[in-house]
């Protein structure tokens, strides 16, 4: 039995250091048993103080070597449990206290969501000069900042081929989906880091919102809760979620309309496909008064809304009244309060799909495939293709042996039809018989009948000679 197997089903320490052990004449070198033991005592460790995970402890993990990113706070890794899938680990370096406790409640959160548009949690697993445990999450295609990689040094999973405009507005719609789930939960979820690197996508081009490290759950949904300042990157950020709040200048005072604001960040990005890295200053000076001045946010990011405008020129001939304008334009307001709730942002989408050919957008989604796939493949992407390939195979298996079974059971019921003919044809066949024998019957009691008669008569005359 696999080690996070037996961990699971709380298999003592003592007995699985001995199954180790017992190991080591099949080939099992010391090294591998030394560092068996570390992981093993480790993960006890961590089980101990909290219980609930045990439940969630994934076994027969493989690492593959293939780190699919990182960022500052820890990186995420290719494993196989057994087919690919996703693994995030935290830096060492971070791995106190406080982060196993943020880990756990990620992996509490995360295990109670459910939605198309949210990424999917598998488990835990522990590896070697780890703490902590590895987040395991299913694993997909690209994110959306690499579809569209504004940077010169493109991905392997970068994409040549141009992103239609009805892709990229469905893409957005699935991740105004994802939001509305996590605000519209009870109690509701700010995921409070949403980036166009946490939008993954699948092999459908379906967007999927990840990484709720930071997510918060609040009490009311639009009532401003103290928080953490400035949770995710700053381009993202409205201004409440830099601004200090009165009791601690280490924490700020904002509602789930932070979601709202980077979601208008994410589609200038989506739109423009350029990257808005480097707003312009909040304040500028008059050239008249010399007076300093404030931007809004929208004004902070005109020189990116330019990259938007000529994008949606050419499908809108009064583009300054799109819909997805509009959403920006909404998005940004400086005040949470004048900004809409995910729901009118799912409108205003709703509106927008309208501008484009829906047929153009299943069309692209394939060239957008073929692109990426006909790139260099490394390892990862290789392994998931294959999961694919394996999973077609058994789905064209399944499909097969269904139709058989549908084939015997339609020949069954031809059976079944001609047995029921051949009954209904002796049913007859014995009612006819039957009436026959009736008939007979009724003759043969009729000519009794007669004969008696007769017979009583020629009695009765005898008797009256006599």
């Amino acid at each position: 039995m696999k080690i996070a197997a037996q961990l699971q089903q709380g298999v003592t320490i003592q007995r699985i250091m001995d199954n180790v052990r017992d190991t080591i004449s099949s080939g099992i070198t010391r090294e591998h048993l030394r560092e068996t033991n570390i992981v093993v005592i480790m993960a006890e460790e961590f089980l101990r103080d909290h219980p609930r995970l045990r439940s969630f402890v994934l076994s027969d993990v493989q690492l593959t070597g293939t780190e699919l990113g990182s960022g500052a706070y820890g990186k995420v890794e290719e494993i196989v449990v057994p087919l690919c899938a996703a693994a995030k680990t935290i830096h060492p370096f971070l791995q106190e206290a406080k982060a196993s406790t943020e880990f756990v409640r990620e992996c509490q959160l995360m295990s109670s969501l459910s939605h198309p548009n949210i990424v999917k949690f598998l488990g835990v697993a522990f590896f070697p000069g780890s703490r902590l445990p590895a987040l395991v999450m299913e694993r997909l295609l690209t994110s959306l900042h690499d579809l569209l990689d504004p940077d010169p040094d493109p991905s392997p999973l970068s994409n040549p081929t141009p992103v239609s405009m009805a892709l990229k507005c469905s893409i957005l719609h699935n991740v105004a989906c994802g939001l509305a789930y996590l605000h519209g939960r009870l109690p509701p979820i700010i995921h409070r880091d949403l980036s166009a690197r946490n939008v993954l996508l699948d092999f459908d081009m379906v967007g999927k919102i990840t990484d709720l490290g930071v997510a918060r759950t609040v009490p009311r949904l639009m009532v401003a809760a103290t928080m953490t300042k400035g949770p995710g990157a700053s381009v993202y950020m409205p201004p409440e979620a830099s601004a200090p709040a009165a009791s601690n200048t280490q924490m700020s005072k904002y509602d789930a309309s932070i979601d709202v604001f980077s979601f208008g960040v994410v589609t200038i990005f989506t739109i423009g496909e350029k990257f808005p890295c480097d707003p312009l200053p909040h304040t500028y000076a008059d050239e008249k008064t010399g007076l300093l001045q404030a931007r809004t946010e929208l004004q902070r990011r005109s020189n990116y809304m330019r990259y938007v405008n000529n994008q949606l020129r050419a499908f809108h001939q009064l583009y300054a009244k799109h819909p997805l304008i509009l959403l920006i334009q909404q998005c940004l307001q400086n005040f949470p309060s004048k900004r809409p709730d995910i729901r009118e942002v799912l409108c205003l989408l709703e509106q927008a799909r309208g501008c484009f050919n829906q047929e153009e957008c299943e069309r692209n989604k394939l060239e957008v495939l073929q692109s990426i796939q006909s790139q260099p493949r490394d390892q990862n992407l290789a392994c998931v293709l294959q999961d694919l390939k394996t999973v077609n195979a058994d789905l064209q298996a399944y499909v097969q042996a269904k139709e058989r079974e549908l084939a015997q059971a339609h020949q069954q019921l031809i059976l079944k039809e001609e047995r029921l003919q051949i009954s209904e044809r002796e049913r007859q066949d014995m009612d006819r018989e039957l009436a026959d024998v009736n008939h007979k019957l009724t003759q043969k009691v009729c000519i009794e009948l007669v004969f008696g008669s007769f017979s009583a008569i020629g009695g009765c005359k005898c008797r009256r000679k006599n």
